[in-house]
């Protein structure tokens, strides 16, 4: 697992969306769990105009298609700046 911190989620994306969940993925958003496989992406394309605290949305996953890895984004917002948290996990397929 790999940790570290961005102040701008482009500079996030740009450093690790290389090395992680490759073409088709599903994606989260916040707890909604029970809707897991219900949104597929291909081409991952983020609108960076995205208000998190606004939208009260604080964190997005994107789980590759095999299950591979997964990449945890999450907003946190502290003293007056905006941080997004974000996590790269692979997992070995067996």
């Amino acid at each position: 697992m790999e940790n570290a911190e961005f102040s701008v989620l482009d500079e996030c994306l740009k450093q690790f969306l290389s090395k992680a969940v490759g073409d088709d993925y599903y994606l989260l958003i916040d707890e909604d769990w029970r809707y897991c496989g219900a949104y597929t992406g291909r081409g991952l394309i983020l609108n960076m105009e995205f208000e998190f605290n606004k939208c009260q949305s604080d964190e997005v996953r994107l789980i590759s298609a095999d299950l591979s890895a997964e990449i945890t984004i999450d907003y946190i917002e502290s003293y007056n700046e905006k941080l997004f948290e974000f996590r790269l996990r692979k997992y070995e397929l067996t």
